[in-house]
């Protein structure tokens, strides 16, 4: 029997299966977040492992800064092409936060993006959005476009900054899910982690230089907010809503991106989000690892084999060791439930190590988590004695000698008539 699958590719099954679960065994206590709306979501291994009214409709001004960027950046080839802007796209936006463009001012595609997302100027993500499709109307086609593609299954756009469209929204799971795919363009990790970003003389205005409305990375504003470790994204503030804050957390090669929304501030006068915020990311990159949860080694089953002198039996085991993202406190003894089906119920020889024979399917919550082939542990060679003697019990043998012997009684008999014929006509004569 050749082998079907080799032990590299089941290694990239194994990553395909391994890490898309929710796990709740050593959940957060949801008491503890201020937040109406959090998560955590794993970006590497595509896991949400903190969920609090996730799933429930928001404002979409909490991620249309982020989708607009994203569209731009994978629109323009030349960040530093120049763009005039046209009065349209800054009208209508009075009381948000602006970078204060003026009609005719040229400025860099560059320029608009950064102040967008790092100063959250809403003028500069409309200025884009029209440069790109004319008007913010007709870019919300292209934002829910995208939308599609990314995956995003609770999200829909009316412009490019999610304001004064009470008809648009998103979830936090959306938001999160659109900001992991942000963090895979080129250039955008750089964008949303700068503190602050100054605008050179245009034709319209002298040096501007607008900062981030992140407080976890600058000292400039709030220092009791800062904190090193964080890095992005973005940071809002509607009248309904209050206070939301996405940011991103890197430990063991993991990112962590948590976006906490719906808080207001204490009586002291604290943002509570970054509070929740920075728990969140902690307890996620401490309280999950990647763990073992079954080793090659282990035997499932034995298979009979037919025909080999070496032996009767074959032990059945895992074509790798399968790891999984779980809770570091999992008791993988009792928490992973195995299944397996085998393909056959005997080999016959030759049989090859690593032979193909089944798949065995792990579980965890009921989930699934990994899954891989079963093979073959050893090797077993043909006995040319036990093949012959085997067939000349064959069936086909069987058959073949039936054959034979009707043929040899047909001739016989056909032989018998002939001759009897030709003693009558002697007789006869």
């Amino acid at each position: 029997m050749k082998r079907k699958i080799s032990i590299f590719l089941c290694a990239l099954m194994l990553f395909a299966f391994v890490f898309g679960i929710s796990a709740h065994a050593a959940m957060y206590d949801q008491n503890k977040i201020n937040s109406t709306y959090a998560a955590v979501y794993n970006a590497e291994k595509g896991t949400f492992l903190f969920e609090k009214n996730a799933d429930v409709r928001i404002s979409a001004s909490n991620c249309a800064k982020i989708m607009t960027a994203v569209l731009a950046l994978e629109h323009y080839a030349d960040l530093d092409m120049v763009i005039t802007v046209p009065l349209a796209s800054i009208q209508g936006l009075d009381g948000a936060t602006i970078f204060g463009l003026l009609s005719g001012e040229k400025v860099t595609v560059r320029d608009l993006i950064y102040t967008m997302l790092v100063g959250n100027c809403n003028d500069s993500a409309s200025v884009l959005a029209c440069d790109m499709e004319k008007t913010n109307a007709l870019f919300a086609l292209k934002m829910n476009e995208k939308v599609a593609e990314i995956g995003l299954t609770d999200t829909f756009f009316k412009n490019s900054t999610g304001l004064g469209a009470k008809d648009s929204y998103t979830t936090v799971k959306d938001c999160l899910l659109l900001a992991s795919y942000a963090l895979g363009i080129d250039g955008f990790s750089e964008i949303v982690n700068t503190a602050k970003y100054t605008v050179y003389e245009t034709n319209k205005h002298g040096n501007k230089t607008v900062y981030t409305k992140n407080y976890f990375l600058s000292k400039q504003t709030f220092a009791d907010y800062y904190w090193q470790d964080a890095s992005g994204f973005s940071a809002t503030y509607t009248d309904e809503e209050g206070y939301g804050l996405i940011s991103t957390y890197t430990a063991y090669s993991m990112t962590y991106i948590c976006m906490c929304t719906g808080a207001h501030k204490s009586d002291s006068g604290k943002i509570l989000a970054y509070g929740d915020v920075k728990n969140l990311l902690r307890w996620a990159s401490e309280e999950y690892t990647t763990l073992k949860v079954l080793d090659s080694s282990k035997i499932f089953d034995e298979l009979p084999i037919k025909l080999s002198g070496e032996r009767n039996y074959v032990p059945v085991v895992p074509e790798a060791s399968l790891y999984a993202y779980l809770p570091h406190d999992t008791d993988i003894g009792t928490a992973i439930e195995q299944r397996y089906e085998l393909s056959v119920k005997e080999l016959e020889a030759p049989v090859e190590i690593g032979d193909v024979v089944g798949k065995v399917t792990l579980y965890y919550e009921g989930k699934e988590i990994a899954s891989c082939n079963l093979v073959t542990k050893f090797s077993a060679d043909r006995s040319t004695a036990l093949a012959f003697r085997a067939s000349l019990f064959s069936p086909q043998m069987i058959i073949a000698v039936a054959i034979s012997a009707l043929l040899c009684v047909g001739i016989g008999t056909l032989r018998f008539f002939a001759l009897s014929k030709i003693l009558k006509r002697g007789n006869s004569e």
